[in-house]
């Protein structure tokens, strides 16, 4: 063949070029184009043992056909159409893989298939469903049940354990991933409890504190002090007893952990155990005696200095009202001792003195309702013997009539220390009955500068210019004369008639110098007139009125008269400067005004006074009200000026017992240039002063009763007391401070001896008596009924 091509190739005309040839060399030794040259060109290297058939060929797959596909020399060798045909012997349309087909030809029962696990029973293959227990693998898994997903357990829906049989990872043999909610191993139990304890992780919104460990969880019991909390209770494990307080085996302080009423934090109590992990057993127990120390051994505790203790301690008693524990003699077994400044039995008040123990004179009334000192009065020298003199009325004493009235006068040097109304004394007597005679008193001093004295007193029923129009009586005693020996009746140097009938002219009195002319001018209250409007005239010295005989007020008086029903004269004072200006004021007072709230009213004193007939509200300075029903200044005791600041400018002191529900105030206003205005009382007044028991009945400012050197303040309470039998305060001046309370912030105080004595209805000033320097001052009791049933008393008292 290849010589033919080569002669082709030569031949002339024939001539191809050497790409065609090569072309034409290619088709003739591979003649099906398998890439095999045909067997017959040995020498070009053939080895297609069919060149006509491209599907033999060395490597060609061996088939069962007859021939020698593969040209190795045998036929239906190792054949390939075969691989993947397995023999189904059972028919069930699943191969044994344990019979591979390997023979020609191939038989009906080949399939393409080998998962048949008994190819001798045609109900088991993969198709078929497994029953779980009967030993069998009906569905060839390897598995009694079924197994879809193939990790060798059968489903729970087969009878098996295996949870998710859609899931080769989980089985009952997988290991389990915790906290991500699936069951790996098919357990059934929580996935969120990895120490499968029953109690799921804190983490995971369980309960157990450590699921890491199965002996940690709640219900556990608790072992202490192990650093563990076995029952996540969240305690302290070094904390047994719960008590905020670690033991103190291990660093705590707590001394008994096994209790928790025991720790360092813990109450005392006194039962024998040392609650409070001190040390020391019932130390401050609470529930202890509270014990008071006695340090001056007279069985009465010192409040301040306590211990509390199981047993009474050495130096302790169980009372606390000693009130000195360095003086045996003060405690509440005390006896008062009057004049040492010091609360000796313990009651609250220093110096809380019986009148009647301390009183270095007494003079009484002799007949039933004498109703002696409506007014008292220590006074210098009216006689001019250089005694001073003790003046007192009586308008109560029945003489001339019943209740007449008088007024009586003693010599202090002749004073008896227990004596009557009737003894060594000069009498002054009312005319008439129901004159009142002794009513109000003044003491006016020398004014016509005779060497001796002048007294105004006032009879305020006295019919002399009209009924119970009310008169003033001027005494002048006179030098050389004198009050032994017996009873003097003294005859009146002249009188002061009042105009009105029922205008009770002689209702209050006072002196002082209003027109700065050196003499004293006469102040008088008239209650009654003009329907009980009042009025308050001023007499002054230059209208001779120390020389009038049955002189009219009408012919030199400055009057004044308020538009209401306000009783204006109810007090009155012409003793201070209030104002500041040199001239003494005049301050008077009308009880009643304006729904019996009372007021007063501040004139200023005046160089050449001279209104008649007027109202005072026209010309007044100042004026202060009270509160409905206070009745301010309706007392002619009621009202007083004097320094009582200590600024060397007069101050206003104005009582109402009915104030603060009966209990009575006292209102003191700062006196000084910028007193002006209206005030009401009770919340404009600069200090003051509350009590009980009618307090601010009577009211002396202007003395310094305690020796200080500073005038001090004497206040009246005519109920006051435990006995009700009256008080007197004793306030030390200068005040200081917007309020004061009675009892408490008094110095010293006297009382009276029974109910209804009224002791504290009058106070005079401060004299020296009986010449020991310190001075006395007396006060009246004018319900007193030592002697008779209201015939009255009076107590002259030592000054400190």
């Amino acid at each position: 063949m290849t010589a033919l091509v080569v002669l082709l190739w030569l031949v002339p005309g024939c001539l191809m070029s050497p790409k065609d040839f090569q072309a034409l060399m290619d088709g003739v030794l591979d003649s099906d184009g398998d890439g095999h040259v045909n067997a017959d060109f040995e020498g070009e290297g053939g080895d297609d043992c069919d060149d006509d058939n491209a599907a033999t060929h060395p490597g060609a797959d061996e088939l069962c056909d007859g021939e020698d596909n593969d040209c190795d020399g045998t036929i239906d060798e190792g054949r390939s159409d075969w691989e993947g045909l397995w023999r189904d012997l059972d028919a069930d349309g699943y191969g044994d893989p344990d019979n591979p087909l390997t023979f020609c030809p191939i038989p009906a029962d080949a399939v393409a298939d080998a998962t048949d696990c008994d190819d001798g029973r045609p109900a088991i293959n993969p198709a078929q469903t497994d029953v779980v227990g009967d030993g069998l693998d009906q569905n060839c898994d390897d598995v009694d049940g079924t197994d879809g997903d193939g990790d060798g357990w059968a489903s729970v829906a087969s009878g098996g354990a295996d949870c998710d049989d859609a899931d080769a990872s989980v089985n009952p043999g997988a290991t389990e991933g915790w906290y991500d909610g699936a069951d790996q191993n098919c357990d059934g139990a929580s996935d969120y409890d990895a120490d499968v304890d029953g109690h799921d992780s804190v983490d995971y919104g369980g309960d157990d504190c450590d699921d890491l460990s199965a002996a940690v969880h709640p219900g556990t019991p608790e072992i202490w002090y192990d650093g563990t909390d076995q029952d996540c209770a969240g305690d302290n494990d070094y904390d047994a007893d719960l008590d905020g307080e670690d033991a103190d085996a291990f660093g705590g302080t707590d001394c008994d952990d096994a209790d928790s009423g025991i720790n360092a934090s813990a109450t005392e109590l006194c039962d024998g155990v040392d609650q409070n992990c001190d040390g020391i057993v019932d130390n401050d127990a609470t529930d202890g005696t509270t014990f008071y120390a006695d340090t001056d051994g007279d069985t009465y505790g010192d409040p301040n200095s306590t211990q509390s203790a199981c047993s009474q301690p050495s130096g302790f008693v169980t009372d606390d009202t000693d009130c000195d524990d360095t003086d045996a003699s003060t405690n509440p077994g005390g006896t008062e001792v009057g004049y040492d400044l010091v609360d000796n039995d313990c009651n609250g008040n220093t110096d809380d003195m019986d009148a009647a123990a301390e009183a270095s004179h007494e003079v009484h009334g002799i007949a039933l309702n004498d109703a002696v000192a409506s007014t008292v009065l220590l006074t210098s020298d009216l006689n001019g013997d250089g005694d001073p003199e003790f003046i007192l009325g009586i308008p109560g004493l029945d003489a001339n009539g019943v209740d007449a009235g008088a007024v009586a006068l003693f010599d202090s040097d002749t004073l008896g220390s227990s004596q009557g109304a009737n003894s060594n004394y000069s009498l002054v007597l009312g005319t008439s009955q129901s004159d009142l005679l002794g009513y109000a008193i003044s003491f006016l001093g020398d004014v016509d500068g005779d060497g001796s004295a002048e007294l105004a007193i006032g009879a305020p029923y006295s019919d002399l210019g009209g009924t119970d129009a009310g008169t003033v009586y001027l005494i002048d005693l006179g030098v050389g004369s004198s009050h032994t020996g017996g009873s003097v009746v003294i005859t009146p140097d002249g009188t002061i008639q009042g105009g009105y009938s029922s205008g009770h002219y002689g209702s209050s009195a006072s002196s002082g110098d209003l027109d700065g002319d050196g003499l004293s001018d006469l102040a008088v209250g008239a209650t009654g007139e003009l329907s009980f409007r009042g009025g308050a005239y001023v007499h002054l010295a230059s209208d001779a009125y120390q020389t009038a005989n049955d002189l009219n007020v009408a012919l030199s008086s400055t009057y004044f008269i308020t538009s209401t029903y306000a009783q204006l004269g109810s007090s009155v004072d012409l003793s201070g400067d209030v104002t500041g200006d040199g001239y003494s004021d005049f301050v008077a007072c009308g009880g009643f005004h304006n729904t019996d709230a009372g007021r007063c009213w501040v004139v200023a004193g005046l160089s050449t006074p001279g209104f008649l007939n007027e109202r005072i509200e026209n010309h007044d300075t100042a004026n202060f009200s009270g509160n409905a029903g206070d009745e301010l200044g309706v007392g002619q005791h009621m009202l007083a000026t004097a320094d009582v600041n200590g600024d060397n400018i007069d101050d206003i002191l104005i009582g109402s017992a009915s104030a603060a529900s009966g209990n009575g105030e006292v209102y003191v206003f700062l006196g000084g240039a910028s007193l002006s205005g209206s005030y009401t009382a009770a919340t404009d007044a600069d200090v003051i002063l509350g009590g009980d028991g009618a307090f601010g009945t009577a009211i002396q400012a202007g003395v310094d009763v305690d020796g200080d050197g500073n005038d001090d303040v004497l206040i009246g309470a005519t109920t006051g007391g435990a006995a009700t039998a009256g008080v007197v305060y004793l306030i030390p001046g200068p005040l200081s401070g917007a309020s004061y309370a009675l009892p408490g912030d008094e110095i010293a105080s006297w009382h009276g001896t029974a109910s209804g004595d009224q002791f504290g209805a009058a106070i005079s000033g401060l004299f020296d008596l009986d010449g020991d320097i310190n001075g006395e001052f007396a006060v009246a009791a004018p319900g007193n009924d030592d002697a008779r049933p209201n015939t009255g008393k009076v107590y002259i008292l030592p000054a400190y």
